[in-house]
């Protein structure tokens, strides 16, 4: 199958070093890029107790799984920030539109988060995918891209389906090619956040990914 687009894939907000992590956990010993974008630490008796889930860094890791797919499947991809920095979201925009620029194929933009409601643990839960509207203005592709990505991840990861949802994200807003942003469950959900933070969470949501960018691939936007 010749393939059709170009796929930039990023990992949303800034993660940390795995160095500054202690010797018995993941408890941080160092600073964390994005401050605020974490869980409340899990409860003692928990797997993961006296950790907290630092969302830059599992946007990271499902992203890393998502590229070594893309990989074996020989779909051309960039990696948008491959830096452990928090890149300011002006500097993304500008860095997918120079890739767009110099692209051959069209591109398309993937943007890969987890949600969070409050501080403290509650309720909230569910996935959802994102696309650029603002008033009566709206993305055509980046809607249709949302209609496939949707089912895929709720699916797969068997999350609540939150919907596809028009959106006014500056990385969906300012970048120059059809663009999605997915947010794949709650960090502030006690029993998502466990998902999430499993490894198999994390392939279950880098696989949804990979499946809806082959969809894609056959049938276009």
């Amino acid at each position: 199958m010749e393939q059709k687009y170009h796929w930039i894939i990023d990992n949303g907000h800034g993660s940390i070093d795995p160095t500054q992590f202690t010797e018995h956990s993941q408890k941080i010993n160092g600073e964390i890029q994005t401050a605020g974008k974490r869980s409340p630490i899990f409860p003692e008796g928990h797997k993961f107790e006296h950790q907290c889930l630092i969302e830059g860094e599992n946007n990271r890791s499902v992203v890393n799984y998502l590229c070594n797919m893309l990989w074996e499947k020989k779909v051309s991809y960039e990696k948008l920030v491959d830096t452990y920095k928090d890149i300011t979201l002006t500097i993304r925009c500008q860095l997918a539109n120079n890739i767009a620029r110099k692209s051959s194929k069209p591109c398309i933009l993937i943007s890969v988060h987890h949600n969070a409601f409050g501080s403290t643990w509650n309720n909230a839960n569910g996935i959802s995918s994102h696309y650029f509207e603002k008033g009566d203005r709206y993305s055509t592709s980046g809607k249709k891209i949302s209609k496939v990505f949707q089912p895929n991840l709720v699916e797969i990861t068997k999350l609540r389906d939150r919907g596809y949802k028009g959106s006014n994200f500056k990385l969906l807003r300012d970048t120059s090619m059809p663009a999605l942003l997915t947010e794949c469950g709650f960090m502030t959900n006690l029993t998502e956040a466990t998902i999430i933070k499993s490894e198999r969470g994390k392939y279950l949501a880098a696989l949804a990914h990979l499946m809806s960018i082959i969809e894609i691939e056959k049938n276009g936007i």
